[in-house]
Parts: structure tokens; C-alpha cells; sequence
């Protein structure tokens, strides 16, 4: 991908180079790498990049917190 994007630059032709068959999560950083100019990500796989357990965690710690505040706020 990244010779084929080189090829397309330095040639300076109108062809977009369109990445799709995306299967996991780390394809999509493997071939955002790549700098392609549109990549074709299923819904599924879009729905499972943000996710990582460390952030559902502190998210739930940030939220927590939050109740707390506002309830020590009233009194």
C-alpha cells in the first residue's frame, strides 16, 4: 500500500487509492499507516476500535467521581 500510494504521489495521477477488507481493529492502524486516500471500514470493526478496556474502566472511575462531587457539592 505504501509503494502503491508513493507511486501514485510521485506520478501525480488522479487515482484514489481505496483500502478495504478489513477483518480486525489493528488493520485499521496498520493500513491508516499506509496513507490511503479512503478506507472502507465495516460497522462492526468501526464498533470495536474505541473499546478498550482501560478506558471503560476509567471512564467508569471519571464517572463515579462525578456523582460524588455533585453530591458533596449539595451538603
Amino acid at each position: 500500500m505504501k509503494q502503491s500510494r508513493a507511486i501514485i504521489d510521485t506520478g501525480g495521477f488522479k487515482t484514489k487509492l481505496i483500502v478495504g477488507s478489513i477483518r480486525d481493529p489493528t488493520d485499521v492502524i496498520d493500513i491508516a499507516s499506509a496513507n490511503p486516500h479512503i478506507i472502507t471500514i465495516p460497522y462492526k470493526i468501526l464498533k470495536q476500535m474505541p473499546y478498550h478496556e482501560k478506558t471503560v474502566a476509567t471512564l467508569e472511575e471519571f464517572e463515579r467521581a462525578w456523582e460524588e462531587f455533585k453530591k458533596a457539592e449539595k451538603h
